[in-house]
């Protein structure tokens, strides 16, 4: 197993995206996403903007995904430096798919 070899660090931070998992979500790579969280990523892991995987998946309109990662305790409202929500994001975007899911799981309308 890859994940397993010694050293590795599943929640390392690097790149634009910042974590692998925020960078499987941006890209709607449910099948990975399942991996890394199953491999002990953090759901919640911030990048140097503060976004979760969750505002990666909102942004690009993958609903899977999204609902992927709340399924594994993503926080629903989590907030970037700019204070923005996934919600936001996926609004922004125009995704109305997921965030009628981030809606489902109780996304705040008057996050601010």
């Amino acid at each position: 197993d890859l994940l397993k070899v010694e050293g590795i660090d599943i929640n390392a931070l690097g790149g634009f995206f910042g974590t692998a998992l925020s960078a499987a979500a941006s890209q709607g790579h449910k099948d990975a996403v399942l991996l890394l969280l199953g491999e002990g990523a953090t759901v919640d892991a911030q990048n140097k903007f503060e976004s979760t995987p969750l505002h990666y998946a909102a942004q690009h309109g993958h609903v899977d995904v999204g609902r992927a990662l709340l399924d594994h305790g993503a926080a629903v409202d989590a907030q970037e430096g700019d204070r923005w929500t996934p919600l936001h994001r996926a609004a922004q975007h125009g995704h109305i798919d997921i965030a009628r899911a981030l809606l489902d799981y109780g996304a705040a309308v008057d996050a601010q």
